[in-house]
């Protein structure tokens, strides 16, 4: 539930590599590797009630076949409600060759973020949106570091913020606008499913929203 009327379900899914050409207008863009992600929303709610949040994924790039599942995947969500009592929740889910191996629940997560990423490498989105005086949201973090622990079982994502979009939402019950910002950069994980080990490094997506002030 989200504040007094409204509910959502998230499910996040693990991301998307892909590779390949892309045409931008008149010009041609060949061999390119890019990163991605979705999920699944369902429910009814408004983007202030919702609050803030931070969900993002990263990848084992080497997948063992053309077009199959990575054979390591981290997916992540931190949802913060400001009502009711008690609605924020989070989960970091593990991914071994397609299958939900282990998920980690709200109470065995740890979240640190460390220093501002440079006001420089982010771009605001669409260009139209710097003409209404949007108000600047709080800085994105330069580094989040997020580690889960069940039992043996334990996983550590330390993601380094590149460069970001911000997106300016509109607001379905107020004046001021939503702010989602995108941030690509490389992370590494390193963990321990029952007695094996694993690390990779590879390039993550970090989405972190909040009000244009800083909700």
């Amino acid at each position: 539930p989200v504040a007094r009327d409204q509910h959502f379900r998230w499910q996040s899914e693990t991301g998307i590599l892909a590779s390949g050409s892309m045409r931008f207008g008149d010009e041609l863009f060949e061999d390119m590797e890019a990163v991605g992600y979705h999920e699944r929303v369902r429910g009814r709610w408004g983007w202030p009630e919702m609050g803030g949040w931070v969900f993002g994924f990263a990848n084992d790039p080497e997948s063992t076949e053309p077009g199959g599942p990575p054979p390591t995947a981290v997916v992540f969500t931190l949802i913060q409600p400001q009502r009711p009592a008690g609605a924020p929740t989070a989960s970091v889910m593990l991914w071994r060759g397609g299958r939900l191996r282990r998920h980690f629940p709200r109470r065995n997560i740890n979240v640190v973020v460390r220093g501002q990423l440079d006001r420089d490498r982010v771009r605001q989105v669409p260009e139209l949106a710097n003409l209404f005086n949007t108000l600047p949201m709080a800085p994105v973090p330069r580094r989040l570091i997020i580690s889960a622990r069940l039992g043996h079982d334990r996983l550590v994502l330390d993601f380094e913020s590149a460069w970001a979009a911000r997106i300016v939402n509109p607001n379905e019950t107020g004046i001021d606008p939503f702010s989602v910002h995108e941030v690509v950069g490389p992370c590494r994980i390193e963990g321990r499913l029952g007695l094996e080990k694993f690390a990779f490094e590879s390039y993550g997506i970090v989405e972190f929203a909040g009000g244009a002030g800083g909700i």
